[in-house]
């Protein structure tokens, strides 16, 4: 789907800008399906280690290019590899770099389905 941008100067692929696949998760404690509050295109997380989470995708991206976001209250987020179409991992940190285990986790996934 085309849009037209204001101006009419520009027109943007609509489908090219949404994003695929999003979650809002609790990170502390035994993480399993109810840490996750709400989500879009996630079928499970997985704690790798201590602020360490895996978010497994329901659909495959198409590829490995994707652009991952992430963020979390009142620390640090860091997107880390991505490392299959079907997944990408995200760490969280305190204010001096300690991973550690954070209540509110937000993460947004955007690029091509496969």
């Amino acid at each position: 789907i085309a849009v037209t941008g204001e101006g009419n100067s520009t027109t943007t692929n609509l489908q090219q800008g949404l994003t695929k696949c999003w979650v809002n998760f609790d990170g502390t404690g035994t993480i399993s399906g109810s840490s996750i509050r709400d989500s879009l295109n996630v079928t499970s997380l997985t704690d790798n280690v201590t602020g360490n989470y895996d978010i497994n995708f329901t659909n495959d991206m198409g590829n490995t290019n994707f652009a991952h976001v992430s963020g979390c209250r009142s620390e640090i987020s860091r997107s880390l590899t991505v490392s299959s179409a079907s997944k990408c991992t995200v760490q969280t940190e305190d204010d001096s770099f300690n991973v550690e285990d954070v209540t509110s986790i937000f993460d947004a996934i955007f690029g091509d389905l496969a």
